[in-house]
């Protein structure tokens, strides 16, 4: 499986995020050398060490397709600040090489169906979030966060027929829709896209 995937300690709720072309064989490099004390990443190692591999969890985020990976897993570095030292072990601000990553705006969107469909859940959003903040960030921080992601949106479609939606990008993906063009139509910037109208309805 190519994918992103994390290592969720729930004695801190901090996590290590990363990816790879085969997720599977990658959980099983990195508990080989977290259980051998050898791990390159020493913020990581060093929970190991004092939480126990009990206290930590793999998880897949998201599947994706090879000439997305590393966009996709930025989109999750930076959605969990997981290169923050309190709610996160990412050493690397960048995926993959130093050097950055080139990413355009609808790759870092693309966010699949794994792991998400419990992101229309504003209860749910909010809990997780303000656990990975884990207290450094303010009450208003958390849910400008919240909101960001939980937008509600009026979808005309092509029949004439209205719908009220929570999750733009995962429509998008389950229509077959450019969610970067929707976003401008509800900005006003395009009449419509693939005969679709976008409006912000709060």
């Amino acid at each position: 499986m190519i994918g992103v995937y994390e290592w969720y300690n729930g004695a801190t709720y901090k996590s290590y995020v990363g990816s790879s072309i085969d997720v599977v064989g990658r959980k099983y490099s990195h508990l080989r050398a977290l259980r051998n004390n050898t791990h390159p990443n020493r913020h990581l190692q060093a929970a190991f060490n004092k939480y126990g591999e009990s206290s930590f969890e793999f998880r897949i985020l998201q599947e994706t397709a090879k000439d997305e990976l590393l966009a996709t897993e930025q989109f999750w570095i930076d959605f969990y600040d997981a290169t923050n030292p309190n709610v996160g072990y990412n050493i690397l601000p960048k995926a993959g090489r130093t050097s950055g990553v080139l990413r355009s705006a609808e790759t870092k969107a693309k966010i699949g169906n794994h792991s998400k469909y419990r992101w229309t859940q504003d209860a749910y959003k909010r809990n997780q979030i303000q656990k990975r903040l884990h207290g450094t960030q303010s009450a208003t921080t958390v849910q400008k966060k919240v909101d960001a992601i939980s937008k509600t949106y009026k979808i005309t479609k092509p029949d004439g027929s209205i719908e009220y939606i929570k999750n733009l990008k995962q429509y998008c993906i389950l229509h077959g829709l450019d969610d970067s063009a929707m976003v401008k139509v509800s900005k006003g910037k395009y009449k419509h896209h693939r005969g679709y109208g976008c409006e912000k309805f709060q």
